[in-house]
């Protein structure tokens, strides 16, 4: 009986690890690298990519503040809207979470691959 216990409480947090990396976080759309000129003047972008490839390709304008930096460096997001730039579907999943539960928005991301001569990253298909 106590091994049965113990299984489905390991079951369980292992379900919840999964589903809050793997899941995606609901209520943000996917779409193409931001223009200042298009976005509203309360939403802000932020780039959760590491410095080093931030240094590379770089986006004008965002603010760079890599995932594991995130939850302490949170008060230095001016604004309630973000517009998310994420490396990754599972550093984006698990950025959306913690932005929201800090009362800052995401209403859309877009995840960009390294681009393999610098310049502007290249931005990763949606699917």
């Amino acid at each position: 009986m106590l091994l049965w216990i113990t299984a489905i409480i390991l079951g369980l947090a292992a379900a919840y690890m999964l589903s809050t990396r793997w899941i995606p976080a609901g209520g943000a759309s996917c779409t193409d690298l931001p223009e200042k000129a298009l976005l509203s003047e309360d939403t802000s972008v932020l780039d959760i990519r590491e410095y080093l490839d931030v240094d590379h390709n770089p986006l004008p304008g965002a603010q760079v503040l890599p995932y594991p930096y995130l939850k302490r460096y949170l008060h230095t997001i001016e604004k309630q809207h973000v517009f998310l730039i994420a490396p990754d579907k599972v550093s984006k999943n698990l950025a959306i979470r913690m932005l929201r539960r800090n009362n800052i928005q995401v209403a859309h991301y877009t995840i960009v691959e390294r681009s393999s001569h610098g310049g502007q990253p290249l931005k990763a298909p949606c699917n």
